[in-house]
């Protein structure tokens, strides 16, 4: 059966409706959002390389106020004066040794670590193991960590020490915790440099 006139019009509009949208949603659609995806990341790469610029721009100034503070009297102060690591490394042992000292602590031992560097300064550190009370311990590190030249103190380990008491007549033997605890830690120092430290043990000294 023949369709009418308008009938027909109206199936071809639709097929060429339908045509039309495959032909956006295949060809047209894509290509909208790659050049909205190009748009955005052209926009952001924009962004960065105008911080890059700000960043560059600003360097001169943060450089130069890193070397004012580098030159600061204060932070010379806090400064280990040496000639060299080993000597920055004695003097460090010298204080390590002095607050154990003073804190009423027992000094075990004392190991140079290896000399290094760090934010343009020569690191020197010392291990020290000792023994002492909690109060004894106490005194020790307020003693380092308010020292001029700065004493960093780093890795700090405390341990009771169990002791073994001997079996008496008709008793077992008795197991005991002595007041002294066994403490261990690294204490830094820093220093100027004037070439780069060379990175190695600087030696150690033991007492």
């Amino acid at each position: 059966m023949a369709l009418r006139p308008p009938v027909q019009r109206l199936i071809a509009l639709v097929i060429l409706g339908a045509l039309a949208f495959a032909v956006w949603a295949a060809g047209v659609a894509p290509m909208m959002e790659a050049h909205a995806r190009k748009r955005a990341s052209a926009a952001r790469s924009a962004e960065l390389i105008a911080r890059y610029h700000s960043v560059l721009a600003g360097m001169p100034r943060l450089e130069a106020e890193v070397a004012e503070l580098h030159a600061h009297p204060a932070l010379k102060r806090g400064l280990i004066a040496a000639q060299s690591a080993e000597l920055a490394a004695a003097r460090l042992q010298g204080k390590v040794k002095a607050s154990v000292a003073k804190g009423g602590a027992r000094l075990i031992s004392i190991q140079v670590l290896a000399a290094g560097e760090e934010a343009g300064f020569g690191r020197i550190g010392v291990r020290a193991r000792l023994s002492g009370t909690v109060a004894a311990l106490t005194r020790v590190l307020l003693d380092l960590q308010t020292a001029w030249p700065v004493v960093i103190v780093d890795s700090l380990g405390v341990r009771a020490q169990i002791r073994r008491q001997p079996a008496r007549r008709g008793a077992r033997a008795a197991l005991s915790v002595d007041p002294a605890l066994a403490i261990r830690f690294d204490a830094f120092g820093f220093m100027a440099l004037a070439e780069p430290v060379r990175r190695g043990d600087a030696g150690e000294a033991r007492r």
